[in-house]
C-alpha cells in the first residue's frame, strides 16, 4: 500500500503542484496527469503547424520583396504529383502576387497552355 502511495504522489507532483495526497484524490491526481499529457501533444501540434504557416508567410514575403524591386509578376510553376495515381499526373500551379495587377483569365489559361505543352514534348 505503501509502495502504491508513493506512485500516487510522484504523479500528482507531475500534474499540478497543488494536490495534496489523500485516498480519495488519487484518482484525480490520475485523471490530471492524463489531462497534461493530453495538453502537451496538443501543444507540439499546435507549434509544428504554426512554424509551418510561419515559414509559408516568411517565402510570400520574400516574393512580394523581388516583386517590388524588380517589378515582375511571379508566375511561379509548382509541379505538383498526385502520389495516388499511377502515372503521377502534374498539375501546374500559378501563383499570382496580390500587390501586383492581376493577369486576366486568357493570359493565365495561356501560360498554363504553354507549360503543359512543353511537359509533352519532353
Amino acid at each position: 500500500m505503501k509502495m502504491q502511495f508513493q506512485g500516487i504522489r510522484i504523479i500528482s507532483a507531475l500534474a499540478s503542484d497543488d494536490i495534496r495526497i489523500s485516498k480519495k484524490n488519487q484518482h484525480v491526481a490520475i485523471m490530471n496527469t492524463q489531462l497534461t499529457q493530453q495538453g502537451r501533444r496538443h501543444n507540439q501540434m499546435y507549434k509544428r503547424r504554426f512554424r509551418k504557416s510561419q515559414k509559408r508567410q516568411t517565402e510570400i514575403e520574400e516574393i512580394k520583396a523581388e516583386t517590388k524591386a524588380g517589378c515582375t509578376i511571379p508566375l511561379i510553376p509548382q509541379v505538383v504529383s498526385a502520389p495516388h495515381s499511377t502515372e503521377r499526373r502534374k498539375q501546374v500551379n500559378f501563383q499570382i502576387n496580390q500587390n501586383q495587377i492581376l493577369l486576366s483569365l486568357p493570359v493565365i489559361q495561356e501560360e498554363i497552355h504553354k507549360t503543359t505543352q512543353h511537359k509533352h514534348k519532353v
